[in-house]
């Protein structure tokens, strides 16, 4: 395979950047809020790049220093959980230490079967 032009595209940011092969390519965006459940940001390639160029998206999330740096102390197997959806509802906790652990569990199980899960559903959710 050939190496191909590609563009970070994030729409709802107002943020884009060109990703060109064999060019290290450096973006920084300081983001105004954390999202909530049902915010999605959809990170898109804005360069046709081939035949799979209509399939180059993926959800971002904004969460907060402290998820993040927990995330970052994760175990892979623990990180698998660690989806936008997950973290995001993760936001609606107030757990903490190895339960934030678990609660994440439970979030990946309760977005698998519900993906517009909001706060009230992670809490419930936690609840039982």
């Amino acid at each position: 395979f050939i190496d191909v032009n590609h563009a970070f595209w994030v729409p709802e940011a107002r943020l884009k950047v060109d990703a060109v092969a064999g060019l290290p390519t450096y973006v920084q965006w300081t983001p105004y809020h954390i999202s909530t459940p049902d915010e999605t940001y959809q990170v898109v390639c804005a360069e046709l790049c081939g035949s799979g160029h209509n399939t180059m998206r993926t959800p971002m999330c904004v969460i907060s220093e402290s998820n993040f740096e927990w995330y970052l102390g994760l175990s892979a197997e623990n990180a698998r959980n660690a989806k936008c959806i997950n973290l995001r509802l993760l936001e609606c906790t107030t757990s903490s230490g190895d339960q934030r652990t678990e609660d994440l569990a439970t979030l990946a199980t309760l977005a698998q079967g519900k993906p517009d899960a909001d706060c009230d559903d992670a809490k419930e959710a936690l609840a039982s």
